[in-house]
C-alpha cells in the first residue's frame, strides 16, 4: 500500500510538471485492428461456450455422473478452466485467421518485455490504494443505506476447506488464466472499439462499468469500477 501511494505521488507530480502526450497514446489504442463485426463473433462464440459448459455440467449432474459431494470450489475450478482456456484458444484462432499478430491486436511483444512487466507491476501497485479506498467507501455507503454487505461468491470459494492441489489450481485460475482472458476482452478488445465510437473518456467509463457489472455483486461494483478504470488508463499509457 505504501509503495502504491508513493507511485501515485510520483505519477501525479510528473504529470503536473510535464503533461503527457495523451493524443499520441490514444492513437495507439485506436489503431488496433478490432472492429464490431469480429468482436460480435467473439462475444457470440464465448456465449455459446458458456452455455455449452453449463449444459454439459447440468446434463452430467442429472444423469448422476458427477459426484454430489464435491465442494463448490472444484465445480468452479472445472467451469472456469474450461471457459477461460476456451476463450484464449478462440482468440488465438481468430487472430490467426485474420493474420493479426499479438502486437497488432494488443501491443504484446517480446521486445522490452522486462520493462513492460515492471511498468505493469508499478501501475498495479499504484491502483491498489485507490481500489482499497473505494472498497472502504463502498462498504460505508452500503451500511448507511442498509444494503446487506456480502462477500463475493468467488472469495467464498477460496475460503472453503480443500486440498492443496485444488487451492493451487484455483490460484492459477484466479491470478493468471481468468485475469489474462478478462484483460484481453475488456481492455484489449472492448476499450479500443468504444474509443473509436465514443472517444476516450466515455470508453473508459463504459468499459469499466461493464467490467464491474459482470461480477454480479453490488457491494463490489464501485471498487471494481475503480480497478478497471486504472487498468484502462495503464493500457492507454503503455500501449500494451
Amino acid at each position: 500500500m505504501l509503495l502504491g501511494v508513493g507511485i501515485d505521488l510520483v505519477v501525479i507530480t510528473r504529470a503536473l510538471a510535464r503533461p503527457l502526450a495523451w493524443e499520441r497514446r490514444l492513437a495507439w489504442i485506436k489503431a488496433r485492428p478490432w472492429n464490431w463485426r469480429v468482436a460480435g463473433w467473439v462475444a457470440l462464440i464465448l456465449m455459446c461456450v458458456q452455455l455449452a459448459v453449463a449444459g454439459v455440467y447440468r446434463t452430467l449432474s442429472v444423469l448422476g455422473w458427477l459426484r454430489t459431494d464435491e465442494p463448490e470450489s472444484v465445480n468452479a475450478l472445472i467451469h472456469g478452466l474450461v471457459f477461460y482456456t476456451a476463450s484464449l484458444v478462440i482468440l488465438a484462432l481468430i487472430l490467426r485467421s485474420r493474420a493479426w499478430t499479438w502486437s497488432q491486436a494488443f501491443g504484446l511483444q517480446a521486445q522490452g518485455l522486462v520493462r513492460r512487466l515492471g511498468a505493469g507491476m508499478a501501475f498495479y501497485a499504484g491502483i491498489l490504494p485507490l481500489f482499497f479506498f473505494a472498497a472502504v467507501l463502498s462498504r460505508l455507503v452500503m451500511l448507511i443505506i442498509g444494503y446487506p454487505v456480502t462477500i463475493q461468491d468467488v472469495v467464498l470459494i477460496f475460503m472453503e476447506p480443500q486440498s492443496l492441489g485444488t487451492m493451487l489450481a484455483l490460484l492459477g485460475l484466479g491470478v493468471v488464466v481468468a485475469p489474462v482472458a478478462e484483460e484481453i476482452l475488456f481492455r484489449g478488445i472492448l476499450l479500443p472499439l468504444l474509443m473509436k465510437r465514443l472517444g476516450a473518456g466515455p470508453a473508459v467509463i463504459l468499459s469499466s462499468a461493464l467490467f464491474a457489472l459482470i461480477h454480479f455483486h453490488v457491494p463490489s461494483f464501485f471498487p471494481l469500477f475503480v480497478l478497471a478504470t486504472g487498468l484502462a488508463l495503464a493500457y492507454i499509457y503503455t500501449g500494451s
